[in-house]
């Protein structure tokens, strides 16, 4: 296939070599390189941060009645923001390592599949946290206030509790 096929394609399009002639269409090229674009899919951003975020990991809560995407993301000094995409805002904000960026996050599980977990990475230190501390509310109204979608009040047991460790009634 010769360059001078390259060039009547200007050089951005593909080139089907059994025909060395241009393969594109107007729809082809707007599908398969939108992102060379910058007019075409700008959107508003979901968060704005005076912090700059510098590991991210997602993951997705299916409760009744609400599913939740839940963002988890890193920043420049060493916090793990956790972020609701639902209501787009930040509920809680965990130190993995104060004043050293957050290079990578991973999810993880611990006990046997038992305890969701977020691995956390700095320069210097790994931290394995969990993905929701709902023990640490103490009442109703605090652990209703956290805004954690992972966590819930337990009327039977009188405690904040993830929705799958609630014991029903009989």
């Amino acid at each position: 296939m010769g360059e001078a096929v390259r060039a009547q394609c200007g050089g951005n399009f593909d080139i089907d070599p059994s025909k060395e002639v241009c393969q594109h269409s107007p729809a082809v090229w707007e599908v398969t390189h939108f992102l060379q674009d910058p007019t075409v899919w700008s959107r508003d951003a979901v968060y704005e941060s005076e912090r700059t975020i510098t590991a991210i990991e997602f993951t997705k809560f299916m409760s009744q009645p609400n599913d939740h995407t839940i963002v988890f993301m890193g920043t420049d000094n060493g916090n793990l923001l956790k972020f609701r995409m639902d209501t787009q805002s930040v509920y809680e904000t965990v130190p993995i390592d104060p004043g050293h960026p957050v290079t990578s996050l991973k999810l993880g599980w611990g006990d046997y599949s038992t305890t969701q977990l977020i691995y956390g990475m700095t320069r210097n230190k790994l931290v394995a946290l969990p993905q929701f501390n709902c023990e640490q509310h103490t009442s109703c109204g605090e652990c209703l206030a956290a805004s954690d979608p992972f966590c819930g009040w337990c009327t039977i047991e009188s405690k904040c509790s993830s929705t799958g460790n609630c014991k029903q009634s009989n």
